[in-house]
Protein backbone atom coordinates (compact mmCIF):
# COMPACT_ATOMS: atom_id res chain seq x y z
CA UNK A 1 0.00 0.00 0.00
CA UNK A 2 2.73 2.91 0.82
CA UNK A 3 4.63 1.83 -2.55
CA UNK A 4 1.21 2.37 -4.15
CA UNK A 5 0.62 6.00 -2.58
CA UNK A 6 4.05 7.01 -3.53
CA UNK A 7 3.97 5.80 -7.10
CA UNK A 8 1.16 7.35 -6.83
CA UNK A 9 2.46 11.17 -5.37
CA UNK A 10 5.36 10.73 -8.17
CA UNK A 11 3.15 10.72 -11.10
CA UNK A 12 0.88 13.93 -9.46
CA UNK A 13 3.77 16.05 -8.72
CA UNK A 14 4.88 17.02 -12.77
CA UNK A 15 0.92 18.06 -13.12
CA UNK A 16 1.15 19.92 -9.43
CA UNK A 17 4.24 21.71 -10.76
CA UNK A 18 2.71 22.74 -13.98
CA UNK A 19 -0.60 24.14 -12.39
CA UNK A 20 1.60 26.01 -9.75
CA UNK A 21 4.26 27.65 -12.55
CA UNK A 22 0.51 28.70 -14.60
CA UNK A 23 -0.70 30.66 -11.76
CA UNK A 24 2.38 32.11 -10.60
CA UNK A 25 2.51 33.19 -14.56
CA UNK A 26 -1.12 34.71 -14.27
CA UNK A 27 -0.41 36.83 -11.29
CA UNK A 28 2.67 37.97 -12.91
CA UNK A 29 0.84 39.22 -15.83
CA UNK A 30 -1.73 40.54 -13.58
CA UNK A 31 1.18 42.49 -11.88
CA UNK A 32 2.62 43.62 -14.57
CA UNK A 33 -0.52 44.69 -16.76
CA UNK A 34 -1.85 46.45 -13.42
CA UNK A 35 1.61 48.46 -13.07
CA UNK A 36 1.67 49.04 -16.58
CA UNK A 37 -1.65 50.71 -16.15
CA UNK A 38 -0.44 52.46 -12.88
CA UNK A 39 2.13 54.21 -14.95
CA UNK A 40 0.51 54.78 -18.11
CA UNK A 41 -2.20 56.99 -15.92
CA UNK A 42 0.49 58.71 -13.91
CA UNK A 43 2.11 59.85 -16.77
CA UNK A 44 -1.13 61.50 -18.18
CA UNK A 45 -2.11 62.69 -14.92
CA UNK A 46 1.56 64.52 -14.90
CA UNK A 47 1.04 65.44 -18.40
CA UNK A 48 -2.02 66.95 -17.98
CA UNK A 49 -0.86 68.57 -14.64
CA UNK A 50 2.13 70.12 -17.02
CA UNK A 51 -0.38 71.39 -20.00
CA UNK A 52 -2.34 72.42 -16.80
CA UNK A 53 0.63 74.69 -15.25
CA UNK A 54 2.10 75.79 -18.61
CA UNK A 55 -1.47 77.42 -19.57
CA UNK A 56 -2.06 79.16 -16.46
CA UNK A 57 1.43 80.60 -16.60
CA UNK A 58 1.13 81.76 -19.81
CA UNK A 59 -2.53 83.49 -19.28
CA UNK A 60 -1.05 85.26 -15.89
CA UNK A 61 1.97 86.35 -18.17
CA UNK A 62 -0.45 87.77 -20.55
CA UNK A 63 -2.06 89.21 -17.80
CA UNK A 64 0.52 91.20 -16.80
CA UNK A 65 1.02 92.35 -20.18
CA UNK A 66 -2.48 93.69 -20.61
CA UNK A 67 -2.47 94.93 -17.25
CA UNK A 68 -2.91 98.91 -17.19
CA UNK A 69 -1.39 99.21 -13.78
CA UNK A 70 2.11 100.34 -14.31
CA UNK A 71 3.00 99.49 -10.49
CA UNK A 72 1.97 96.25 -10.89
CA UNK A 73 3.89 95.54 -14.09
CA UNK A 74 6.74 97.00 -12.02
CA UNK A 75 6.41 94.31 -9.29
CA UNK A 76 6.05 91.69 -12.12
CA UNK A 77 9.08 92.67 -14.28
CA UNK A 78 11.62 92.85 -10.79
CA UNK A 79 10.47 89.62 -10.10
CA UNK A 80 10.89 87.80 -13.66
CA UNK A 81 14.46 89.29 -13.02
CA UNK A 82 14.81 87.90 -10.11
CA UNK A 83 13.94 84.40 -11.30
CA UNK A 84 15.76 84.65 -14.02
CA UNK A 85 12.95 84.79 -16.34
CA UNK A 86 14.63 87.21 -19.01
CA UNK A 87 12.48 86.97 -21.98
CA UNK A 88 9.41 88.11 -20.04
CA UNK A 89 11.12 90.48 -17.85
CA UNK A 90 12.51 92.08 -21.52
CA UNK A 91 9.24 93.45 -22.84
CA UNK A 92 7.52 94.94 -19.35
CA UNK A 93 10.93 96.85 -18.66
CA UNK A 94 10.92 98.10 -22.09
CA UNK A 95 7.87 99.74 -21.89
CA UNK A 96 7.98 100.79 -18.15
CA UNK A 97 11.21 102.66 -19.33
CA UNK A 98 9.63 104.77 -21.12
CA UNK A 99 6.85 105.57 -18.78
CA UNK A 100 9.00 105.98 -15.56
CA UNK A 101 11.75 108.24 -17.33
CA UNK A 102 12.54 111.29 -15.19
CA UNK A 103 11.81 109.28 -12.18
CA UNK A 104 14.28 107.65 -9.73
CA UNK A 105 13.13 104.04 -10.65
CA UNK A 106 14.21 104.84 -14.45
CA UNK A 107 18.48 103.80 -13.62
CA UNK A 108 17.17 100.26 -12.33
CA UNK A 109 14.64 99.94 -15.02
CA UNK A 110 16.88 100.30 -17.47
CA UNK A 111 20.52 98.32 -16.48
CA UNK A 112 18.02 95.55 -15.50
CA UNK A 113 16.64 95.52 -19.43
CA UNK A 114 20.59 95.85 -20.24
CA UNK A 115 21.36 93.15 -17.72
CA UNK A 116 18.53 90.79 -19.09
CA UNK A 117 19.93 91.42 -22.74
CA UNK A 118 23.23 90.38 -21.54
CA UNK A 119 22.01 87.49 -19.63
CA UNK A 120 19.61 86.55 -23.23
CA UNK A 121 23.31 86.61 -24.75
CA UNK A 122 22.51 89.33 -27.27
CA UNK A 123 25.96 90.93 -26.55
CA UNK A 124 25.71 93.43 -28.82
CA UNK A 125 22.69 94.63 -28.25
CA UNK A 126 23.31 94.92 -24.37
CA UNK A 127 27.16 96.08 -25.19
CA UNK A 128 25.03 99.55 -26.70
CA UNK A 129 22.93 99.79 -23.56
CA UNK A 130 25.28 99.43 -20.88
CA UNK A 131 27.58 101.90 -22.61
CA UNK A 132 24.32 104.56 -23.32
CA UNK A 133 23.13 103.50 -19.75
CA UNK A 134 27.18 105.03 -18.46
CA UNK A 135 26.97 108.12 -19.77
CA UNK A 136 23.28 108.75 -19.29
CA UNK A 137 23.01 107.87 -15.46
CA UNK A 138 26.82 108.07 -14.55
CA UNK A 139 26.08 108.91 -10.83
CA UNK A 140 23.69 105.72 -10.25
CA UNK A 141 24.35 102.82 -7.74
CA UNK A 142 24.80 100.65 -11.30
CA UNK A 143 27.18 103.21 -13.25
CA UNK A 144 30.18 100.71 -12.75
CA UNK A 145 29.05 97.26 -12.96
CA UNK A 146 27.17 98.85 -16.48
CA UNK A 147 30.65 99.85 -17.87
CA UNK A 148 32.48 96.77 -16.72
CA UNK A 149 29.70 94.61 -18.58
CA UNK A 150 29.67 96.88 -21.74
CA UNK A 151 33.40 95.71 -21.80
CA UNK A 152 32.43 92.34 -21.39
CA UNK A 153 29.46 92.32 -23.54
CA UNK A 154 32.53 92.99 -26.49
CA UNK A 155 34.91 90.27 -24.89
CA UNK A 156 31.69 87.82 -25.36
CA UNK A 157 31.77 88.48 -29.16
CA UNK A 158 35.39 88.71 -29.59
CA UNK A 159 35.70 85.94 -32.62
CA UNK A 160 39.25 83.31 -32.73
CA UNK A 161 42.06 85.22 -34.21
CA UNK A 162 41.55 83.73 -37.74
CA UNK A 163 38.81 85.87 -38.09
CA UNK A 164 38.16 89.53 -38.35
CA UNK A 165 39.12 91.49 -34.70
CA UNK A 166 37.10 94.22 -34.81
CA UNK A 167 35.47 93.34 -31.87
CA UNK A 168 38.40 92.59 -30.07
CA UNK A 169 39.30 96.05 -30.38
CA UNK A 170 36.35 97.42 -29.16
CA UNK A 171 36.98 95.02 -25.94
CA UNK A 172 40.62 96.15 -25.40
CA UNK A 173 39.22 99.64 -25.57
CA UNK A 174 36.23 99.65 -23.69
CA UNK A 175 38.04 97.74 -20.68
CA UNK A 176 40.78 100.49 -20.84
CA UNK A 177 37.91 103.23 -20.21
CA UNK A 178 36.70 101.17 -17.56
CA UNK A 179 40.27 101.30 -15.83
CA UNK A 180 40.66 104.94 -16.76
CA UNK A 181 37.01 105.70 -15.33
CA UNK A 182 37.53 103.34 -12.09
CA UNK A 183 41.13 103.09 -11.81
CA UNK A 184 40.69 101.82 -8.05
CA UNK A 185 38.09 99.91 -8.45
CA UNK A 186 38.26 95.93 -7.55
CA UNK A 187 37.62 94.91 -11.00
CA UNK A 188 41.19 96.66 -12.28
CA UNK A 189 42.96 93.61 -12.25
CA UNK A 190 40.34 91.31 -14.16
CA UNK A 191 40.32 93.71 -16.74
CA UNK A 192 44.10 93.61 -16.94
CA UNK A 193 43.64 90.48 -17.48
CA UNK A 194 41.12 90.62 -20.30
CA UNK A 195 43.32 92.73 -21.96
CA UNK A 196 46.07 90.75 -22.08
CA UNK A 197 44.43 87.92 -23.52
CA UNK A 198 42.75 89.70 -25.99
CA UNK A 199 45.82 91.41 -27.12
CA UNK A 200 47.47 87.98 -27.41
CA UNK A 201 44.33 87.34 -30.04
CA UNK A 202 46.12 90.25 -31.99
CA UNK A 203 49.04 89.41 -32.05
CA UNK A 204 48.36 85.54 -33.19
CA UNK A 205 46.45 87.36 -35.90
CA UNK A 206 49.33 90.31 -36.88
CA UNK A 207 51.83 87.28 -36.62
CA UNK A 208 49.58 84.75 -39.20
CA UNK A 209 48.96 87.94 -41.31
CA UNK A 210 52.78 88.64 -41.60
CA UNK A 211 53.38 84.97 -42.17
CA UNK A 212 51.32 84.16 -44.76
CA UNK A 213 52.70 87.54 -46.84
CA UNK A 214 55.67 85.82 -46.73
CA UNK A 215 54.21 82.47 -47.80
CA UNK A 216 52.58 83.86 -51.22
CA UNK A 217 55.64 85.63 -51.61
CA UNK A 218 54.57 89.04 -51.50
CA UNK A 219 58.33 89.72 -49.39
CA UNK A 220 57.39 93.44 -49.62
CA UNK A 221 54.51 93.25 -47.43
CA UNK A 222 55.93 90.24 -45.61
CA UNK A 223 58.34 93.10 -44.04
CA UNK A 224 56.28 95.63 -43.65
CA UNK A 225 53.84 92.91 -41.66
CA UNK A 226 56.29 91.74 -39.46
CA UNK A 227 58.48 95.36 -38.45
CA UNK A 228 54.65 96.08 -37.77
CA UNK A 229 54.54 92.95 -35.32
CA UNK A 230 57.48 94.31 -33.35
CA UNK A 231 55.91 98.28 -33.16
CA UNK A 232 52.43 96.97 -32.12
CA UNK A 233 53.55 94.18 -29.63
CA UNK A 234 57.04 94.69 -28.13
CA UNK A 235 58.69 91.90 -26.70
CA UNK A 236 55.84 89.84 -28.61
CA UNK A 237 56.89 85.97 -28.15
CA UNK A 238 57.47 86.03 -32.27
CA UNK A 239 60.14 88.78 -32.05
CA UNK A 240 63.10 86.09 -33.08
CA UNK A 241 61.24 84.40 -36.00
CA UNK A 242 59.59 87.50 -36.73
CA UNK A 243 63.01 89.62 -37.19
CA UNK A 244 64.89 86.64 -38.64
CA UNK A 245 62.00 86.50 -41.94
CA UNK A 246 62.21 90.43 -42.13
CA UNK A 247 66.17 89.95 -43.09
CA UNK A 248 64.76 86.86 -45.36
CA UNK A 249 62.02 88.80 -47.05
CA UNK A 250 64.50 91.70 -47.50
CA UNK A 251 66.21 89.46 -49.67
CA UNK A 252 64.14 87.93 -51.39
CA UNK A 253 62.49 91.00 -52.47
CA UNK A 254 65.81 92.59 -53.39
CA UNK A 255 66.18 89.15 -55.51
CA UNK A 256 63.32 89.32 -57.73
CA UNK A 257 63.49 93.19 -57.91
CA UNK A 258 64.80 95.04 -61.18
CA UNK A 259 68.51 95.88 -60.91
CA UNK A 260 68.59 99.65 -60.31
CA UNK A 261 66.50 98.35 -57.36
CA UNK A 262 68.49 95.54 -56.25
CA UNK A 263 70.94 97.24 -54.11
CA UNK A 264 68.14 99.57 -51.97
CA UNK A 265 66.69 95.91 -50.81
CA UNK A 266 69.87 93.99 -50.27
CA UNK A 267 71.04 96.74 -48.17
CA UNK A 268 67.71 96.79 -45.87
CA UNK A 269 68.47 93.02 -45.51
CA UNK A 270 71.76 93.54 -44.50
CA UNK A 271 70.78 96.04 -41.69
CA UNK A 272 67.93 93.43 -41.25
CA UNK A 273 70.32 90.88 -40.09
CA UNK A 274 72.09 93.50 -38.00
CA UNK A 275 69.52 94.33 -35.80
CA UNK A 276 68.38 90.49 -35.73
CA UNK A 277 72.20 89.48 -34.65
CA UNK A 278 72.15 92.17 -31.95
CA UNK A 279 69.59 90.17 -30.24
CA UNK A 280 69.68 86.70 -30.87
CA UNK A 281 73.34 85.78 -31.89
CA UNK A 282 72.55 82.26 -30.94
CA UNK A 283 69.03 81.48 -32.51
CA UNK A 284 68.85 78.55 -34.97
CA UNK A 285 68.12 80.95 -37.39
CA UNK A 286 71.65 82.11 -37.25
CA UNK A 287 73.44 80.06 -39.80
CA UNK A 288 70.90 81.02 -42.77
CA UNK A 289 70.56 84.33 -41.28
CA UNK A 290 74.82 84.86 -42.11
CA UNK A 291 74.19 83.37 -45.88
CA UNK A 292 71.83 85.89 -46.52
CA UNK A 293 74.37 88.75 -44.84
CA UNK A 294 77.29 87.11 -46.98
CA UNK A 295 75.32 86.99 -49.87
CA UNK A 296 72.97 90.50 -49.93
CA UNK A 297 76.86 91.90 -49.14
CA UNK A 298 78.19 90.27 -52.44
CA UNK A 299 75.06 91.33 -54.56
CA UNK A 300 75.87 95.34 -53.39
CA UNK A 301 79.73 95.04 -53.89
CA UNK A 302 79.07 93.33 -57.10
CA UNK A 303 76.39 95.46 -58.49
CA UNK A 304 78.51 98.07 -57.46
CA UNK A 305 81.36 97.13 -59.80
CA UNK A 306 79.30 96.25 -62.43
CA UNK A 307 77.41 100.01 -61.90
Amino acid sequence: MLGWFTQSRSAESPQLARLQNNLTNCTFCIKSVTLQAVKKSSVFIISILFVSLVVSSCNSYQKVLKSESMEYKYEQALKYYENEEYYKALPILEELITIYKGTKKVDQLYFYYADAQFKQDNFLIAAFHFKNFSSAYSHSQYAEEALYLHALSYLKVSPIYSLDQTYTQKAIDAFQLFINSYPDSDKVALCNNHIDQLRAKLEEKSYENAHLYFKTGSYRASATAFDNLLRDFPGTKYEETARFLIVKSYFLYAENSIDKKKNERYQKAVEAYEEFVQKFDQSDFIKEARQIHESSLNHIEKNKNNG
